[in-house]
Formats: C-alpha cells, sequence, structure tokens
C-alpha cells in the first residue's frame, strides 16, 4: 500500500496551518473544455456559516469507512471522522484539547494527531487505537523549526508501531540531519545526508525524499533524490533540467512510480512532470491549458493533480494522467464561489479519491471561507 506523505506548517500561534505544497502551480496556456463534474467529482460537504472562516488542513484516508481530515478558522481546529455514512465531529475533551495541524493514518485503529496544547508552545501528538485517543509525548527533537517559529512535517503511518516523522528544513544551520522515526514504542534518530523538502513512501522499506545540501538559513543548492531501503539511505542526483528551476511536490503511486512537477524559475509556470520509473527519469508534458502539483494515486496506476486553468479567472482543476493520457475536470461548485483544492487522498483498495479545500459564499459578496469536500467515485 502506498503512503503519501502529507505538508502542514506549524506556526508559533496556536490553530494556524498552511499548507504550501498543497498550492497548485499557475497555468500557462488558455484553458481548455473541462470534463463535466457528472463524470466523477462531486461536491459532498460545505462547511461553515455566519462570520465563520474556515480552511482544510489535513487529509488522511485509512479505508472506505475511515478517514480524517482537518480544519482550521476562527476557532480550535476541528477533527471530523468519516464513518462509511458520514462526517462527524470529535469532541475536544476526546483529543486532549490538540489543535491538531497534521493527521496520518494506516487503519481505522491507527491513526496520529500532530499539534501543539493551549498554552503550551511545544508539539505533541494523540493517537487512536480504534477505541479512544490517548495523548503521546514527542521527544523535542522529533519537530523542529525553520528558523521563522514555524515548522513543516511530513509523516506516514505504516502501523501502530511504525511511523516516520520528517521536519522539512528543519536542520537549516545544523551540521547534521535526521528524520525521526518511532518503531516498537521507541523513538530514534535517522541520519540524513541532507536536508529534506518533499517525502513520499511506498512501504516501510521504500521511502523517498527531494532534499538540498546547503547550509544557512536558505537552500539554493541542488537537489538531491534520498531512498530508504529499510536499512540505510542512498543518495542519487536529481536529473539536471534544460531551464532553471525546481521540483515542486511528490508523489510515489507504487514501487517504480514516483512523480515531481519542474516549475520555471523564470516565470513560475509548470511546463511538465518528472516520472521515474524505476530505473530512469522520463518528462510528462502537461495538457495545453492546465498545470498542477501530483497530489493522489488513482489505484490503477495513474495520477490525480489538483491545478489551474490559465487566464484571469484562474479557473480550479483536477487533472488525471491515466494510461498515457490527460483529462481535466473543473472543480465543482454547486453555486458557491470557487476557491482552492488544497488535499486529495486515494481510497486504499479502490480507485475513489477525497479531496478538501474551501469555496465562498455565494452571490453574497462575503470573502469568507467554507470548508469543502470532494468525492471522485
Amino acid at each position: 500500500m502506498v503512503r503519501v506523505f502529507a505538508r502542514v506548517t506549524y506556526a508559533v500561534v496556536v490553530g494556524l496551518a498552511i499548507c504550501l505544497s498543497c498550492a497548485a502551480v499557475p497555468a500557462q496556456a488558455a484553458a481548455p473544455a473541462a470534463a463535466a463534474a457528472a463524470h466523477g467529482w462531486r461536491l459532498t460537504e460545505v462547511y461553515g456559516r455566519g462570520s465563520a472562516n474556515i480552511d482544510a488542513s489535513g487529509l488522511a484516508v485509512a479505508s472506505r469507512d475511515s478517514a480524517w481530515s482537518l480544519w482550521t478558522g476562527t476557532t480550535l481546529p476541528v477533527v471530523r471522522h468519516w464513518n462509511g455514512r458520514v462526517w462527524t465531529v470529535i469532541p475536544e475533551r476526546d483529543l486532549h484539547g490538540i489543535a491538531a495541524q497534521f493527521v496520518t493514518a494506516s487503519s481505522g485503529t491507527d491513526a496520529w494527531l500532530f499539534g501543539t496544547f493551549p498554552k503550551q508552545r511545544y508539539y505533541g501528538a494523540v493517537h487512536w487505537n480504534g477505541s479512544k485517543w490517548s495523548k503521546e509525548t514527542l521527544p523535542t527533537w522529533v519537530v523542529r523549526g525553520n528558523g521563522s517559529g514555524e515548522a513543516d512535517i511530513y509523516a506516514a503511518d505504516f502501523g501502530p508501531r511504525n511511523l516516520w516523522v520528517f521536519s522539512l528544513y528543519g536542520n537549516i544551520g545544523q551540521k547534521t540531519s535526521f528524520a525521526a522515526h518511532y518503531q516498537n514504542g521507541r523513538w530514534t534518530k535517522s541520519a540524513l545526508p541532507d536536508i529534506p523538502q518533499a517525502a513520499a513512501a511506498v512501504s516501510p522499506s521504500d521511502i523517498w525524499l527531494l532534499a538540498q545540501s546547503t547550509p544557512g538559513e536558505s537552500l539554493t543548492g541542488p537537489t538531491y533524490v534520498l531512498h530508504w531501503n529499510g536499512r540505510r539511505w542512498s543518495r542519487s542526483d536529481f536529473p539536471r533540467q534544460r531551464a532553471p528551476g525546481y521540483p515542486f511536490g511528490l508523489i510515489a503511486t507504487g514501487p517504480n512510480d514516483m512523480w515531481t512537477t519542474w516549475v520555471l524559475a523564470k516565470n513560475l509556470t509548470a511546463p511538465y512532470l518528472l516520472h521515474w520509473t524505476g530505473s530512469h527519469w522520463t518528462k510528462v508534458a502537461f495538457p495545453k491549458g492546465g498545470s498542477g502539483a501530483p497530489a493522489a494515486g488513482d489505484g490503477s496506476g495513474g495520477l490525480w493533480l489538483n491545478g489551474f486553468a490559465s487566464g484571469k479567472k484562474r479557473v480550479q482543476l483536477f487533472l488525471h494522467w491515466s494510461a498515457g493520457h490527460w483529462k481535466l475536470w473543473q472543480v465543482p461548485q454547486k453555486g458557491w464561489e470557487p476557491g482552492n483544492v488544497d488535499y486529495l487522498a486515494l481510497i486504499p483498495g479502490t480507485t475513489s479519491v477525497w479531496a478538501t479545500g474551501n469555496v465562498y459564499g455565494p452571490g453574497d459578496g462575503t470573502t469568507l471561507n467554507r470548508g469543502a469536500i470532494w468525492r471522485y467515485s
């Protein structure tokens, strides 16, 4: 089963979370006619009313009957659980008061929430065992800041006794870099040759990182590919591209399938994806009028992306790559004003996908975000 690392930005202020890796890259050409929403995508839930201002801040899907979504806004972050029929809110008291900012799960009886606790400036976690949430104390080095009061984490859950946590830019200015590995109830440091920027995993013995080694307060050096084979980390060069730029986002859809977007430095457009096939990298050009960031597998060897069409209106799109062909969907709104799609996650064992983000009040001139959930089935 493929595990995809998601990214969250922790802020010093409790409850503030920003998903940077989920922001789609601007497109570079005219928008094509997108496939109708009736072909599979539909808007299933909208949260918020009055002065509420709601944003999606995390998504983890363990099975058909168990998924977790995180939401931030004008109140303490809210955790919702999908039980196969409806999304329900988890009471704050059941979560020990954690301001949850990242979620990962391996099954209906194993999930982790990372975040901060009220009036406390340290990062902690709570763990779900299928019947209750228990508070977990993290070593102080598990989640590390980037020098500006924030910390981005990637995590993957491979079962109650096997969890990886990567702090993005978490070792800038330090002599060594490492990941945090939770195994059989114990946290250990796993030394890394470079500072991770993005991560994706296929299994506990098949984890990939994009990383840089430049010391100091900013990363401007070359990108490397790090791979964990279950015993050690290896390092290889990221392929050089003709036009200067940088990789954006990372998704693994199988043992020999890893994807990232190449973004041009001169205008921040994304002309193509880079695909690791197990032996070499290949380019996959975006369809005319659409580009984005890899977000989730499709359950049958393909890839879902969230992105934008070109033009002043910047139409939000779902992009699907399958069997060498592209399909584009305009994100369904049901009369709401377009917002953003921030997270996508495949439902394991299916070809269905959940997505979370936001929309705006329909026709009332409000600029307040409403939380939104979409599903492809």
